[in-house]
C-alpha cells in the first residue's frame, strides 16, 4: 500500500496534468467535445489501472494500524508516511438486489389491491362454488382451480395489509406486531418519479439545441442521483419480512 503522501502526490499530478492538457488544447476543446470526453476518460482509466495494481500488493496484517498509532519499529514519524488503504468497497455496491425486488413486487400488489383484483378473483370463486358461474372446462376453470389449491401457500388479506403498512406506509395503525409504518416510503418514492420526469422533459427539449446531452453532468442529474439515493437507503434499512416467492390472495 502507498502512504498518503504518495496517494495525494498521485492525484496532485493527475489534476496538473488535467490542467496542462486543458490550457493546450482549449481551442480545439472549445469546438470538439467529444475530444474533452475522451481525454477525461483516458485519465479516469490511468487511475483506475494504478488503483488495481495498488490492490495486488500484499498490505501488512494490520492493515498499516500499527504504524499510524506509533507502535513498532515502522511507526510514522509524521501522518503523510502513514499507508493509505485501497481498494474500498463502493457504497453503492453494498445494496442487496433482492430488497428492492421484494419491495417492487410488494407495491404491484398494492395496487393490484386498490383496484380490487384480489376482491374480483375470490368473489369469482365464491359464484363457481356456488354454482353461479358454470366452468368446465378451459382457461378459466383451470384458474380457478389453481386459485383454490394453491390456498395454503398464499398470505391473507391480514398479511398484506400488515406489509402495506410497514414497508410503504400505506393503510393505517401499525404493522405487523406494532412495527413502525415506514411513513417517508410514498414521499421520497413520489419525488424520485418528479425528478426523473423532469430530468427527461428537460433532455428532450434540449436535444436539438445542445451538445454531449449523454454528458452526466447535464441539466439536474445530480438532483436525480440525490432523490434515489435517499429513496434507496430508505428501502435499504426497512426490513421486509415477506418471502415474494408465496403467492398471495
Amino acid at each position: 500500500m502507498a502512504s498518503e503522501k504518495e496517494y495525494r502526490d498521485l492525484f496532485d499530478r493527475v489534476a496538473a496534468l488535467r490542467g496542462r492538457v486543458a490550457n493546450e488544447l482549449s481551442g480545439e476543446l472549445s469546438t470538439n467535445p467529444e475530444l474533452a470526453d475522451a481525454i477525461v476518460k483516458q485519465l479516469d482509466e490511468m487511475l483506475t489501472a494504478v488503483d488495481t495494481a495498488e490492490r495486488t500488493v500484499p498490505s501488512s496484517p494490520d492493515g498499516g494500524l500499527a504504524q499510524l498509532v506509533g507502535i513498532g519499529t515502522e511507526a510514522a514519524a509524521e501522518l503523510g508516511q502513514a499507508r493509505m488503504p485501497r481498494g474500498v468497497d463502493q457504497y453503492d455496491e453494498s445494496v442487496a438486489s433482492e430488497r428492492m425486488l421484494a419491495v417492487g413486487d410488494l407495491y404491484y400488489l398494492y395496487q393490484h389491491e386498490r383496484i380490487g383484483v384480489f376482491r374480483v378473483v375470490q368473489k369469482l370463486q365464491e359464484l363457481f362454488q356456488g354454482g353461479a358461474i358454470r366452468l368446465s372446462d378451459w382457461p378459466g376453470a383451470y384458474g380457478l382451480y389453481r386459485f383454490d389449491r394453491r390456498d395454503v401457500l398464499r398470505y391473507t388479506r391480514k398479511d398484506r395489509s400488515a406489509a402495506y403498512r410497514r414497508i410503504l406506509g400505506y393503510g393505517r395503525g401499525f404493522g405487523s406486531a406494532r412495527s413502525r409504518p415506514n411513513i417517508d416510503f410514498h414521499r421520497l418514492f413520489v419525488h424520485f418519479a418528479n425528478q426523473v420526469t423532469l430530468f427527461w422533459r428537460d433532455k428532450r427539449i434540449s436535444d436539438v439545441i445542445r451538445a454531449r446531452v449523454y454528458d452526466p453532468s447535464f441539466g439536474s442529474i445530480a438532483v436525480v442521483r440525490r432523490a434515489g439515493l435517499d429513496l434507496r437507503n430508505n428501502l435499504k434499512f426497512t426490513p421486509t419480512g415477506i418471502s415474494t416467492c408465496c403467492a398471495w390472495r
